[in-house]
């Protein structure tokens, strides 16, 4: 975003607003309602504390919403007992009287509230599908049995050539009682496909509407008159994967690309001379289609209706960008995920791949999840340090992990810092939050002007191009995803992480180890990513349309871009920063991080990271 591409504000008058701090764009921490029994008169007092330091949002969250979780007591009251809702309500009143802003979290991905379970436990429609194949080669007679806790779909066979691989298209075979058997001629690989109870039913209408209704319309019927001054938003971390399968996704897969999927199902795993292209995109596409249908349209609808906002930070790798993992875990993220009116993630994510939803799609705010697990010891000029790098990759909604009810005398913490009066920082936290409000308002203001579009291979990636992939320790992968050649997200090890283990936007490593720094040459140029989908909404420079990237290995990215001077990126670690572990193992105090960017980037071989300026 540029001063010439300003359209709701001239420059006067942006200037005069980032003179004052607006509290709409305050931090927005995680506020943990965990630890001890929550006590009405402490809440307010929190709530003034947070108001002096200047934090007007708060995300009020459970840990242990229905029982012990994670080594820590239960919540006192439990998540949504009358008792819950008074002090709920309690806070409300003072966030009101004080002129602050609440958020709730909505318990349906990280959670122990497991209100999924409860609505499966009411209604076994609810529960979710999943589609597996079993294998058997050899010459006849070969059978396959359907696994107990299976509905067998349909089976075929295959002959194998010499070297074991299967040739041929399917042929397919009767299943009787759950079993597949072949006495023909010569050497096949016979395959049974069977359907088998996994998760919730996010392809479910009536299911999503169930679960809606009892978290976010029971937040409605309790404290609905709250909805718009203060009550302004909800939370969503970390949703389960949809489905791979549902009682009526053939006959919907059927409808919508005009052939029957069953006597294809073999082109998920293995390939078909080619054809399996076809199967595997048109197989998440479905998925796609009907995760947006059931859950994802009415959640945006929920909230668009009553003027709320919705952030969200999903699962690794997906919150990456990783395309394969966007495919595996959300058959379509791009499509699935523009519903969110401010995506993104933590710093385990990437801010440049939500900052373009939010730019295609016409939403203000991009969700920025962090610094948790970075232990109690970080200061102001470091957590600053930390967040600029995603800023200015495009996340413009601070939501700091976190600050905690209690801390319990020092023995209840969970990811820890706390953000709050209890740092010895406290006291300058104002000037701290002022200045990313500034930032954060600055940064959600004009329109995105990008002269480079690069289509996110969400298409590509359906097509797979190793069949059924293989999770991290063995574990079966989704049918069609695939690990791409060429540039591979970063394994767990340091290289391609900023300091601290926290990811700097635009870094990436190739499978040999070397980085890649997926940026244009210099700072006036901002790459983003874009979909089909939405490609027609980014705006061309100087009315020029968008210049096409190649699809070549070196130009296309598979992780998040972003603008950073020339060189950032090319230096090799400095021997005094190499020897430092992963962040976030057992450290009590955060990790020490290489000094300021400025001072760091003139000593040689030190590896900086964006300047801070």
């Amino acid at each position: 975003m540029t001063l010439a591409g300003l359209r709701t504000a001239t420059k006067d008058e942006l200037f005069d607003q980032f003179r004052r701090a607006d509290p709409e764009y305050s931090p927005c921490p995680l506020w943990w309602w965990s630890g001890d029994a929550l006590d009405p008169e402490r809440l307010k007092w929190q709530l003034e504390r947070y108001r002096d330091g200047g934090v007007w949002n708060l995300v009020v969250i459970n840990l242990a919403p229905s029982g012990p979780l994670y080594g820590h007591f239960a919540d006192d009251p439990p998540f949504m007992s009358a008792a819950w809702w008074a002090m709920f309500r309690t806070v409300c009143d003072h966030a009101r009287h004080v002129g602050m802003r609440i958020w709730f979290y909505d318990q349906i991905g990280f959670s122990g509230a497991n209100i999924q379970g409860q609505l499966i436990a009411r209604n076994e429609g609810f529960a979710g599908q999943t589609i597996e194949r079993m294998t058997r080669d050899g010459p006849a007679p070969v059978t396959i049995a359907c696994p107990s806790d299976g509905v067998a779909l349909t089976a075929s066979v295959r002959g194998l050539d010499p070297t074991g691989r299967p040739v041929g298209l399917p042929e397919t075979i009767p299943v009787v009682d759950g079993t597949a058997a072949w006495s023909g001629p010569g050497s096949v690989r016979l395959s049974l496909y069977y359907t088998a109870k996994r998760g919730f039913a996010y392809f479910n209408v009536d299911a999503c509407a169930a679960l809606l209704d009892t978290i976010h319309g029971e937040f409605e019927r309790q404290v609905g008159d709250y909805f718009g001054d203060v009550i302004v938003g909800s939370f969503q971390d970390e949703l389960p994967p949809v489905p791979r399968w549902s009682e009526y996704f053939a006959s919907e897969f059927e409808r919508t690309h005009g052939y029957d999927p069953l006597p294809w199902l073999d082109g998920l795993w293995d390939d078909l001379d080619g054809q399996e292209r076809r199967i595997r995109h048109d197989y998440h596409a479905t998925r796609a289609a009907l995760a947006e249908r059931a859950f994802f349209r009415p959640l945006h609808a929920w909230h668009d209706e009553r003027g709320l906002t919705v952030g969200v930070d999903q699962q690794e790798p997906a919150r990456s960008g990783d395309p394969t993992g966007t495919v595996r875990l959300y058959a379509d993220y791009m499509k699935t995920h523009r519903w969110f009116n401010a995506p993104g993630s933590d710093h385990h994510g990437d801010a440049k791949i939500h900052s373009s939803l939010a730019h295609l799609y016409g939403h203000k705010r991009v969700w920025i999840e962090s610094f948790h697990t970075s232990g109690w010891g970080g200061t102001l000029e470091e957590t600053f340090d930390w967040l600029v790098p995603w800023l200015r990759a495009g996340a413009n909604l601070y939501n700091p992990h976190a600050t905690y009810y209690s801390t319990r005398g020092g023995w209840f913490e969970w990811a820890p810092p706390a953000t709050d009066w209890r740092q010895p920082y406290w006291a300058h936290y104002r000037t701290f939050a002022d200045a990313v409000a500034r930032l954060c308002r600055l940064l959600s203001t004009g329109a995105h002007r990008c002269d480079v579009g690069v289509v996110f291979p969400a298409e590509r990636d359906r097509f797979g191009r190793r069949g059924l992939a293989r999770g991290r320790g063995g574990a079966r992968g989704l049918p069609g995803a695939h690990r791409q050649d060429g540039l591979v997200q970063p394994a767990d090890r340091g290289a391609g992480r900023g300091r601290c283990g926290f990811r700097h936007p635009g870094r990436c490593v190739d499978r040999h180890g070397n980085r890649r720094r997926w940026a244009a040459p210099d700072c006036r140029r901002i790459v983003s990513h874009a979909h089909p989908a939405g490609l027609h909404r980014a705006r061309p420079r100087n009315g020029r349309n968008p210049r096409p990237v190649r699809r070549g290995r070196r130009r296309h990215p598979r992780r998040g871009v972003s603008a950073h001077q020339p060189g950032w990126g090319r230096s090799r670690p400095s021997a005094r920063t190499a020897h430092r572990p992963p962040h976030g193992h057992g450290h009590r105090g955060s990790p020490r991080p290489a000094r300021r960017h400025a001072r760091a980037g003139r000593r040689s071989g030190a590896n900086p990271g964006p300047p801070n300026r």
